[in-house]
Formats: structure tokens, sequence, C-alpha cells
């Protein structure tokens, strides 16, 4: 089946406009329920209920409010909204070029495809020379109500739009106090030592999402009227300081037989 556009654009660079096309690069594995009444297995629905009154509210009768003390609130017109939104286009402009792991991984929110869209040369251009100096473009667009902040990759000829969190919602590290530890000479060496053996290849395809998988087993089972038996959960406890050094040792020993094997 034919992959669907979500939306289409103008990829700029200097004087160069690509026609592009927006596709979803990645899919949700999730499994999604309804809340159900139990007497009755009937779908339940949410209502905006008054919290003085009680009461449901219709739509007509709802307004925008921000809390600015408790119980005190500023309330916001969808016209006064509306005003401030930013100008729409169809640009996404690139304004500067960076080497492809200089972006922070803290900072991509979520991947998409860039297809060609009528005139496919200023598209292959630039999806060449992305690759050939292994960069991304930072770029900017507006795109249904929302400005945003990506980076333009290129793998195997296909552009890639990575959107990007801005500056203020990313926690640094410097937010968390963390304990000053005394790491000792035997421990770095056998923990280098593990991180060397378990080092290899990203292969994707050896990872998959279990637990989605259980619940539409489950799913599938009790469909077909069959008992299911629920899995006590299994608990582990830290490694004790004191066998660090003896864990560490054990699981040396056996990602070498693995590897050997």
């Amino acid at each position: 089946m034919a992959m669907r556009a979500l939306w289409k654009g103008i990829l700029t660079f200097g004087s160069v406009r690509a026609p592009v096309k927006l596709y979803t690069a990645v899919r949700e594995t999730r499994v999604d329920f309804d809340l159900l009444h139990d007497a009755d297995l009937a779908p339940l629905r949410q209502e905006m209920v008054c919290s003085i009154e009680q009461i449901p509210v219709d739509t007509e009768h709802r307004l925008k409010g921000f809390e600015v003390a408790p119980g005190e609130y500023v309330v916001v017109t969808p016209e006064e909204l509306d005003g401030l939104r930013p100008e729409p286009g169809r640009d996404i402009e690139i304004v500067s070029f960076v080497p492809y792991s200089e972006i922070d991984p803290r900072y991509i929110e979520r991947t998409y495809y860039l297809g060609p869209d009528e005139d496919a040369r200023d598209y292959a251009v630039l999806a060449a020379a992305l690759e050939e100096n292994g960069i991304r473009g930072v770029c900017r667009w507006v795109m249904r109500n929302r400005s945003y902040l990506g980076a333009v990759s290129s793998q195997q000829g296909m552009l890639m739009l990575a959107t990007l969190r801005y500056a203020d919602e990313v926690v640094g590290t410097t937010s968390f106090s963390l304990p000053d530890v005394a790491i000792s000479e035997r421990e770095l060496e056998l923990a280098l030592y593990l991180v060397d053996e378990l080092t290899g290849e990203f292969t994707p395809d050896k990872y998959t999402a279990e637990y989605p998988q259980r619940v539409r087993k489950l799913i599938e089972q009790k469909a077909r009227g069959e008992e299911v038996e629920t899995p006590a959960p299994v608990e582990t406890a830290p490694t004790p300081d004191e066998q660090l050094v003896k864990a560490l040792e054990t699981s040396l020993k056996e990602a070498r037989k693995r590897r050997a094997a």
C-alpha cells in the first residue's frame, strides 16, 4: 500500500527550493483499551463537569484559563490565541548545517520521511550532499499553527526530518545531585572488559516490543475462551557493593561464553 503524505512543503536552502512531502517514519505498537462499565461492559464516556455545580458543561460554556494563583485564573479567548499563532507557510527553511553527531539525542523528538514532490533533482542534490558530508541541516517551519525546529538528514538517498525540542524543554544533568562514589581500578577494569565483550553493531531487528505482543496474545486467548495463567512478577535486588567485583567477573565469563558459542 502506498504511503500517504501527512503534509506538503518546500525545503529551502539558499536560493534552492525543493518541493517535498512529509510521511510518518515510525508507528506505535502499544495496545489501546476502551474503558467499560463492569455491570454491562458498555463503553464509558468522559464528560466535562463543573467542580462546583457538579453538572456537565456544554462546549459553548467552556473557557480556557491559566491558573496564576490557587483558584485564580487568567481567561484567554480563542481570538487572542489566534492572534499569537505563527504565520502559516509551506517553507522548511534550512538555516545552517552541523555535523551529524553534533545534535544531542535528548533534543530529538520524532522522525519523519521527506519524499520528493514534483521535480526531484533539487531533492536528490541535497540528499547526496548531506550524506556525502555526514551533516544535518537545522531548519525551521510552521505546520498546522505551530512553529517547529528540526534537522534534515539523508540516508540511502532518502531525506529524513527530525523535530527537535527547544533548549528550554531539555532538562540538563546539572539538575541532579549525583553521589560522590569512589570506584576501584579493578571495578573499572572489569566493567571495561565487559563493555568490550558486549560491543557490536546495532541490529534493530533483534529487538521487539515484548509487552504489546504479550498483551495481544492474552487478548486472543481470552477471545477464544481459553483460561490464562498470570505469571508472578520477578523481583530483582540491586547488587550489593561488596559483591560488585564478583558480579562483574561472572558477567564477563558469561559474555565470553556467548561470544564463543
